[in-house]
């Protein structure tokens, strides 16, 4: 149950896909759990663009780092990280469009290797991962999307940095990023760029547009 008001205006202008402009970012942090799960609801919709909704919870990270604890150097745990996040945004682009249902079986069984599988199935999905300029290629061929990253309880810096691609390479699409901590683990791409408010994004705090129902509405609404 949704637990807080969100503004008609905050939910018009960020919560319905297409409508911010295209190569837009923004970062929502401090996005308590309830208005993450309407806001994802809402973006799931497609409207202007085809909605590319990934989420990518503590859960999903502890499973990855069963992977990453086996690679000897980091720079191979980045390229496990990117084969992970740009599998997971190319797998919600090309499950929308005809013909490429055997496409996306491949991704789905990397993302299941990715996380928690075996080794050797992961080096083997390496060498078909996509990059992060295939997922642009793939949004352009799908007529737009826009990217939403739902990052719940996350702290893996090799992942979030693997999403922060994304904010740095000013892609064709708007790409939003909700986290309900205070901050992302990591600030940093793969190049070791970092990004940079309001360079790269734009910093929204929720707070200013969402308040706690009061007890005295619920209790009313629920006798109505």
């Amino acid at each position: 149950m949704l637990e807080h008001n969100i503004s008609e205006s905050f939910a018009s202008e960020y919560l319905v896909s297409g409508v911010t402009f295209a190569g837009d970012n923004y970062i929502f942090h401090n996005c308590p759990i309830d208005v993450c799960e309407y806001a994802r609801e809402s973006l799931s919709k497609p409207y202007i663009v085809h909605p590319c909704v990934v989420t990518l919870t503590r859960e999903d990270e502890i499973q990855f780092e069963k992977i990453a604890s086996q690679c000897s150097q980091d720079l191979m745990i980045d390229f496990f990280a990117r084969d992970l996040i740009c599998s997971m945004a190319m797998s919600e682009i090309v499950r929308k469009m005809p013909g490429k249902v055997s496409y996306t079986h491949v991704l789905d069984l990397g993302i299941k290797d990715l996380l928690g599988g075996e080794m050797y199935k992961v080096k083997n999905f390496h060498t078909y991962a996509p990059f992060p300029h295939d997922v642009v290629d793939m949004a352009n061929e799908a007529g737009g999307i826009e990217m939403d990253f739902f990052l719940m309880n996350t702290e893996n810096k090799h992942l979030q940095r693997a999403i922060n691609n994304f904010i740095s390479a000013r892609t064709p699409f708007s790409v939003k990023i909700f986290t309900n901590n205070e901050k992302l683990p990591s600030y940093m791409d793969q190049s070791g760029n970092y990004i940079e408010c309001p360079h790269d994004y734009t910093n929204i705090n929720i707070h200013n547009f969402i308040e706690k129902k009061s007890r005295y509405a619920e209790d009313v609404s629920e006798a109505k």
